[in-house]
């Protein structure tokens, strides 16, 4: 990436204490991510540095500075996080999960030092060689098994990633998916005690995303990955939350893949990406199960270790608020009985496999950081925010309840609701008869 096209970016050459900023790789809407080089050890790095779009600019000391006085608090508790999330992660080592190396404060603002891996961004793998979705099954299964895995470790943690989408993802030289950039990450229980800012990358954002209020946990990175996978499949991200909840209508993942991919993959897409919170799987155990009918060795192995993690962090936090989810994974268990094993994929063919199918060209390629598009971004959240605060309001969150109260009338909002729920018990029983059909 140019660094002229990012006008708030250090320059090249620039010296962060040990650190000397080579180029950027990537802006997203909470900060700058740079290639650095370690002067004392020669070797490469990843730098991420927390500037808001929102609420802060650089002036001509380089020195970072909230936007206004109004901005301030904003800026200053969004750096407190950044940096918290940054402590927790540092302890986090997962071969799927990019490393934290240390972070510290200087120029006003704050940075995370991170692992710089080479390889190929997911993102360009579907754009260039898959615009049309079709990702091979004997890849996908497996990468979707090793996220999860790293995810649990995340979630364990008590962190929540919360921008999970292609350019997110590297495929490292030898094969292996890594979840990057955690610049969005929140602490799990900070969130679930007092909501969160608004972050979302349309098409892979669930709906609780939209708005400040919505209560967000492990099912949230869940929507996410699962929104990636069918992405892989069909060739475009999912119909957006709103709009489903609004009654657009979504061709289910078990539809669009039937033949090419095991019942239980596309079942489990289907599960990981319904709209509202509550009806996805509420932990990575949850969705390793889910895939378990149509299992490899490699997914036996990963579920085997994220039970005996104990399940991801936020599963005791939301037992007690989440309903039992028996007969939404019965419908769905009759397809996965049926689904064919896939055999053991994570062996030397399958990493030739990869290496082969992502990497056909010969080359570096930079590690991601998927640039914002600020105008969709903004129509997105204009259009979401009567859609989420419904589901917020399910989730219990009394303030947006209130707020709908306020602008379309208590009748009004509780007659929405009521729709809303007449349309998602409409759409889970079109799934359920999907999920029944015999192949």
């Amino acid at each position: 990436m140019d660094d002229a096209d990012n006008f708030f970016a250090l320059t090249s050459g620039t010296r962060l204490d040990e650190y000397e900023i080579v180029s950027v790789l990537g802006q997203g809407s909470f900060g700058i991510t740079y290639l650095a080089e370690d002067v004392n050890l020669g070797t490469r790095v990843a730098v991420k540095e927390y500037l808001p779009g929102d609420w802060a600019v650089r002036d001509s000391t380089k020195s970072v500075r909230p936007k206004s006085s109004s901005a301030r608090n904003s800026f200053e508790w969004g750096m407190d996080a950044f940096l918290k999330e940054a402590r927790i992660l540092a302890n986090v080592s997962h071969a799927n999960v990019v490393k934290v190396r240390r972070f510290f404060r200087a120029n006003g603002t704050a940075y995370i030092v991170m692992d710089f891996v080479e390889g190929r961004p997911f993102g360009d793998v579907l754009t260039q060689d898959y615009p049309a979705g079709g990702f091979p099954a004997r890849l996908l299964q497996p990468m979707l098994v090793a996220l999860l895995d790293g995810l649990a470790v995340v979630h364990k943690a008590g962190v929540i990633h919360r921008d999970i989408k292609p350019g997110n993802i590297l495929i490292a030289r030898d094969g292996r998916p890594i979840l990057i950039d955690f610049g969005a990450a929140r602490n799990l229980q900070r969130t679930l005690r007092s909501g969160m800012t608004v972050i979302m990358t349309p098409g892979y954002a669930p709906i609780e995303q939209y708005t400040e209020d919505g209560e967000q946990g492990a099912w949230s990175d869940i929507y996410s990955l699962g929104a990636v996978a069918y992405r892989a499949i069909s060739g475009k991200a999912p119909m957006e939350p709103y709009k489903r909840i609004s009654g657009g209508v979504q061709t289910p993942a078990a539809d669009l893949g039937a033949g090419k991919y095991s019942t239980a993959l596309l079942s489990a897409v289907d599960w990981a990406i319904s709209v509202h919170p509550k009806d996805r799987p509420q932990s990575v155990a949850a969705l390793l199960a889910a895939l378990e009918g149509g299992h490899d060795d490699a997914t036996r192995v990963v579920l085997e270790n994220e039970r005996r993690r104990g399940g991801a962090a936020s599963a005791s936090a939301s037992a007690a608020a989440r309903p039992n989810r028996s007969a939404i994974a019965g419908g769905r268990r009759i397809a996965v009985i049926a689904a064919a094993l896939f055999g053991v994929v994570i062996a030397a063919a399958a990493l030739a496999d990869y290496i082969g199918v992502l990497f056909p060209h010969a080359g570096d390629a930079e590690q991601p950081q998927a640039s914002d598009d600020a105008a969709k971004e903004a129509a997105a959240k204009r259009a979401a925010a009567e859609a989420a605060k419904q589901v917020a309001a399910e989730q219990g969150a009394e303030r947006l309840a209130a707020e709908v109260a306020q602008q379309v009338g208590a009748e009004a909002a509780r007659q929405a609701a009521i729709d809303a729920a007449q349309q998602a018990a409409a759409q889970a029983a079109r799934r359920g008869a999907r999920s029944n059909r015999v192949p």
